[in-house]
């Protein structure tokens, strides 16, 4: 019943989110967030994956859950299909390797620009303020992780912390890349917590397997 609750929670606050973005000017914006809206709708139908390169709470779970990536499958607006996948590091063998179909959708909420990574599963789950955005990369975060406001939630799955993420396209562009790393050390280094990096021997080897 409680599974069943938090998926329905999830699915009502959803639909809220994305009701309100699509009642959104864009030009009420300035546009240099405007195109930060444009660079990650573009990421999110590339064929490239996209890997977590850095984070600081959240999805990460105390670094339990890494090596994670998310791979688009298919558009039906105004949501962008993906596999998202990690490694869950309290699970042994073939059990590590976790996967999740997730929607994700870019928009304004309360005329800031957000991304929306909406999923079943809430620890996979997540409404964030975006940050900050380049062709091939991205931050985004929240000063607060929060449960959606309907329903019956986990507390322990949301905790009252901040939270920040940094995606990378596969080959990102070096320019880019230093920007966004700046980005994400603007944004996120005041935040406590656990921070987490991209290992990519480590997340190659675990894959390989």
């Amino acid at each position: 019943m409680v599974i069943k609750n938090t998926a329905f929670s999830l699915m009502l606050a959803h639909v809220f989110w994305v009701h309100c973005s699509g009642q959104s000017d864009y030009s009420k914006i300035p546009p240099k967030e405007q195109k930060y809206m444009e660079h990650v709708e573009n990421l999110l139908q590339g064929r490239a994956k996209l890997s977590l390169e850095r984070a600081v709470n959240g999805i990460i779970e105390n670094n339990k859950h890494v090596c994670w990536t998310s791979t688009f499958i298919k558009y039906s607006w105004p949501e962008y299909t993906h596999t998202v996948q990690f490694i869950d590091r309290t699970k042994k063998g073939a059990d590590r390797k976790q996967k999740r179909y997730a929607n994700w959708s870019v928009g304004l909420k309360n005329g800031i620009p957000s991304v929306l990574v909406n999923a079943q599963d809430p620890q996979v789950y997540g409404d964030y303020t975006l940050y900050f955005a380049r062709p091939t990369c991205f931050v985004m975060g929240n000063e607060t992780a929060q449960a959606p406001s309907n329903g019956n939630v986990s507390s322990e799955v949301y905790a009252d912390r901040a939270t920040c993420q940094l995606w990378f396209r596969r080959r990102v562009d070096w320019d880019d890349k230093e920007e966004c790393m700046a980005a994400f050390f603007r944004e996120c280094n005041s935040i406590n917590g656990v921070y987490y990096k991209y290992r990519r021997g480590v997340c190659n080897s675990v894959n390989s397997n």
